[in-house]
């Protein structure tokens, strides 16, 4: 897991995990299609020491280097997920982005529904100077280079 020593503990902001995270316009968040291990309530005072990223990985199983994120579901069910609210308050105050996380592109597990019901991730990415929402589909494929949010909340 990737964690910046310099950002952590220096500022403070809440997640209501109570709320709903943005949806895109036409887009729809359903229960029933989010992971077992997705938190859906709570009020978590952020703090930037328990926020991680962890590589897209090929579980050993998974024979093809090529991975889509049905296939990544199975891993990140038992992890330390963390809801698109996290994504939401990186984007609104970009400043708690660690700068060692700029060549990724950081995904969260909050699935969501496109207008045309396919089910997809929200991302963040950066291009030049500042960072952008963007998205996956399931079906797509995942890259290397791109990197799950992890907070752990026990820490």
């Amino acid at each position: 897991m990737l964690r910046d020593p310099e950002l952590e503990n220096m500022f403070g902001h809440y997640m209501d995990l109570g709320t709903k995270p943005k949806i895109p316009l036409g887009w729809s968040l359903n229960d029933e299609d989010q992971l077992a291990s997705y938190v859906h309530s709570g009020r978590i005072n952020y703090e930037q020491s328990h926020a991680g990223l962890v590589q897209r990985i090929r579980p050993a199983w998974h024979k093809d280097p090529i991975i889509n994120g049905y296939s990544l579901m199975v891993y990140f069910e038992r992890q330390a997920i963390v809801a698109a609210h996290l994504l939401d308050l990186w984007y609104a105050n970009q400043e708690l982005i660690s700068p060692l996380y700029s060549p990724f592109t950081i995904f969260a597990w909050t699935i969501f529904r496109d207008e045309k019901g396919k089910q997809c991730l929200r991302c963040l990415f950066k291009n030049g100077k500042r960072w952008y929402y963007g998205h996956k589909r399931l079906e797509q494929h995942f890259l290397e280079n791109d990197y799950f949010l992890t907070y752990d909340r026990s820490s």
